[in-house]
């Protein structure tokens, strides 16, 4: 496999986090707050509501760590598709959705890897994929899998 930018990094702090057993990333690094109040909590609170997308709307969040955003999402009745590159987190994420009876899809798949063909989501939310590999590439797959008639990308 090609080496991703902070891959090496995200495998061994979520291997940490797996063996400490918190519920995030944020929690390694003295927040321990931040699964319920994540960092990006009160701009996504500020702005679903200006973007018009119905509560069931289908939504893809790249770089979905644990969860939290997902979560969220799910809670206001979002139909939540997450992924991630790292195996822990998502195995994390699948078991946390199951603890608060979230049904949100999880899946480990590079965002880059994401099919041309398939769901069609109303929203993808970034929540910080771009910093882990080349911007360009998944701007471009994004609108792949975008509705053309509702092409909104919220980058965290």
């Amino acid at each position: 496999m090609k080496r991703k930018y902070f891959y090496h990094e995200h495998l061994a702090d979520y291997a940490e986090l797996k063996a400490k057993g918190l519920l995030s990333r944020g929690e390694l690094y003295g927040n321990p707050n931040d699964f319920r109040e994540f960092s990006s909590k009160p701009f996504l609170i500020a702005t679903l509501p200006r973007l018009n997308i119905k509560p069931d709307a289908q939504v893809l969040e790249l770089g979905c760590g644990t969860g939290p955003v997902a979560c969220y999402l799910a809670q206001l009745g979002y139909r939540v598709h997450g992924i991630d590159i790292i195996p822990d987190a998502i195995d994390k994420a699948k078991a946390i959705a199951a603890e608060h009876r979230l049904d949100i899809q999880y899946k480990v798949l590079d965002v880059c890897q994401l099919p041309r063909v398939g769901e069609k989501y109303e929203l993808i939310i970034d929540s910080f994929a771009r910093k882990a590999s080349l911007p360009i590439q998944i701007e471009l797959r994004c609108f792949q899998v975008s509705r053309p008639d509702l092409p909104r990308m919220v980058i965290l």
